[in-house]
């Protein structure tokens, strides 16, 4: 239902838009706002998939004359748009061969880790930020919570010996936001806003930062 609405929606909004008068606006700009209405509606609606949306909000640009097309697709052929995907890629080969898993439990299965459940809180932290400095906070988060719901099954296991909190608990899973979140500030692919800072800073201020810097 959603869908259909979007659908219907989006055109709507479209004529609506064009029809209505914005003096303030000159001609491209008006035309830009009715496109902008229609990526939103199809967004909010997903009408159509979100990544088709934002190509084609970007193509009806070039045929309404908001911009030429060099001027529109000229962002998707920027730098950070291949770090992007080399990101992505990576994130994608590290899933794929399980690296992450055999880092964390690697680490978690350390003789001095394992040994008070302090450590094992740690040891968890530690693990989730120097994953998240690689790939998303997003990913890091949704796989290390799983393996974090394991340590808690087994540290909760009648032969583990210790009675484990419920602060404790709630304190492991506020670790894997929190870790990931502050492990994605150490590099550019960490996570998205520090590219899309990275770009900001970079048109507007004009210094470049390189990814060791």
């Amino acid at each position: 239902m959603r869908q259909r609405i979007g659908a219907v929606l989006a055109p709507a909004m479209f004529a609506l838009i064009l029809m209505l008068p914005m003096a303030g606006l000159s001609p491209p700009a008006h035309r830009l706002a009715a496109v902008l209405a229609v990526v939103v509606v199809l967004w909010v609606t997903e009408a159509l998939p979100l990544p088709v949306t934002a190509l084609l909000g970007a193509a009806v640009c070039v045929v309404l004359g908001v911009a030429p097309a060099k001027e529109v697709f000229a962002p998707f052929a920027d730098p950070l748009m291949f770090l992007f995907i080399g990101a992505f890629i990576l994130a994608r080969a590290i899933f794929l061969h399980g690296l992450d898993r055999r880092l964390a439990y690697a680490v978690l299965g350390l003789p001095w880790v394992g040994a008070r459940p302090s450590r094992i809180l740690l040891a968890f932290g530690a693990v989730t930020a120097m994953i998240s400095a690689w790939i998303s906070n997003t990913a890091t988060t949704a796989m290390m919570f799983g393996i974090g719901l394991s340590i808690l099954t087994a540290l909760r296991a009648p032969g583990a010996g210790a009675a484990i909190e419920p602060r404790y608990a709630t304190g492991l899973m506020l670790m894997t936001s929190f870790a990931a979140s502050i492990g994605g500030l150490a590099t550019p692919v960490g996570t998205p806003p520090n590219v899309i800072g990275l770009g900001f800073i970079r048109s507007l201020v004009g210094v470049e930062i390189s990814f060791f810097r």
